[in-house]
């Protein structure tokens, strides 16, 4: 059976380019870049002109740059520097935040910390909740920059500038930090990037490999992982030299690529709203093109349940989602984004996520579309 993907979101197919350079860095490079030897000086030199390569395409400084293991780490990185303050401090989080941020609040509580949870109508945070949430004892502030389920894009800007104006006249300091995972390479940086303290991102959102990311942090930071000194010692253990190789090459061209990749993959999902627009049961979730990432769409069939519908299009060859891979086993967890999204529960019952990156074709589209309506009728109508 011929297998079509529709889950880029939670992992993209890792590109002919990364691979081959994955493969080139890791024969040359054998030894490793905290070795004082040549081979292991040559391997050091390797990871720092790729780092400053990363910077230079960022526009950022080398130093602020870490390697981490992916998204999830470096949102750690971020949370336990906070959760080492020794005083008592205030939160503001986003309700639709990725699990590996939002699993946090729990921890932050029993330390004794506050954390205020925003709403987000119609998956987006608006800068006057933020605003209405900040305390002279606020510290830090977790906003992601797209949400991974919906595909909204948060309105950094706006929100840092409050922020920034609550800093001021209160003379306190507060960390923004954006969970940038599927922002990076998929959206302009000017988005995200500039308004932010530090952002999060992940290599195999960007057909890069698996297991390697990055944290751009402007501010100095605590880090609770104390080591071997690697990464200025931010994140020790060693670099993993042929990943971070393979992450830049598809940073890269995703950078290079971003306008031509943007109006492709609108493109695609105008075409997929279109095509369903004719069965009323199929809701679209995901808001108006000016608010949302043209690489993920979410949809509802309210009355047929999504693990249900999810597992029969699987049985059909086609890979779609209800949510976030790091929850899609805890059916509470799923829907929690779609219910802090102001959705009703009928709603969150029958939501899926469908996300697609630059490979994917108008006939994959089409075969897509007609599966979904296919199957959703043929469902419908046994239910009665």
């Amino acid at each position: 059976m011929e297998r079509y993907y529709f889950d880029w979101a939670a992992s993209s197919p890792i590109s002919t380019e990364a691979l081959q350079v994955y493969t080139e860095t890791a024969l040359q490079h054998i030894a490793n870049p905290s070795s004082v030897h040549s081979p292991g000086r040559a391997a050091g030199a390797a990871l720092s002109g790729i780092r400053s390569r990363f910077a230079s395409l960022m526009g950022v400084p080398a130093q602020q740059l870490f390697f981490t293991s992916g998204g999830t780490e470096a949102n750690a990185l971020i949370c336990n520097s906070f959760l080492m303050k020794k005083r008592p401090i205030h939160l503001v989080i986003s309700g639709i935040e990725h699990p590996s941020i939002f699993a946090y609040i729990q921890r932050f509580k029993q330390l004794g910390h506050s954390v205020t949870i925003l709403p987000a109508p119609g998956g987006r945070i608006t800068p006057e909740s933020v605003a209405s949430a900040l305390r002279p004892d606020t510290a830090l502030v977790l906003i992601m920059s797209v949400n991974n389920v919906l595909g909204t894009i948060q309105p950094l800007e706006q929100i840092s500038a409050v922020i920034r104006a609550y800093e001021q006249r209160h003379r306190c300091r507060i960390h923004l930090h954006a969970d940038a995972v599927q922002a990076f390479g998929k959206i302009d940086r000017s988005h995200y990037l500039p308004h932010a303290d530090s952002i999060s991102v992940s290599a195999h959102k960007l057909q890069g490999p698996r297991g390697t990311g990055l944290l751009y942090s402007r501010k100095p930071f605590l880090t609770p992982s104390p080591g071997g000194g690697q990464e200025s010692g931010m994140r020790p253990g060693t670099e993993n030299l042929p990943a971070i190789a393979a992450f830049y090459q598809c940073s890269l061209r995703c950078h290079s690529n971003l306008e031509a990749d943007l109006a492709h993959a609108q493109s695609m999902k105008d075409h997929l709203i279109m095509e369903l627009a004719s069965r009323p049961a199929i809701k679209v979730l995901t808001p108006p093109q000016e608010h949302a990432s043209p690489y993920i769409l979410g949809l509802s069939i309210p009355r047929i349940p999504s693990e249900v519908f999810m597992r029969v299009l699987d049985d059909r060859g086609v890979s779609i989602s209800t949510g976030s891979a790091c929850s899609s086993k805890n059916r509470k967890k799923a829907q929690r984004i779609f219910l802090q999204s102001g959705f009703d529960q009928r709603l969150c019952d029958g939501a899926l996520r469908i996300s697609f990156g630059p490979s994917v074709t108008a006939d994959d589209i089409a075969m897509l579309s007609r599966s979904v309506i296919e199957e959703s009728d043929r469902l419908l109508k046994e239910m009665g």
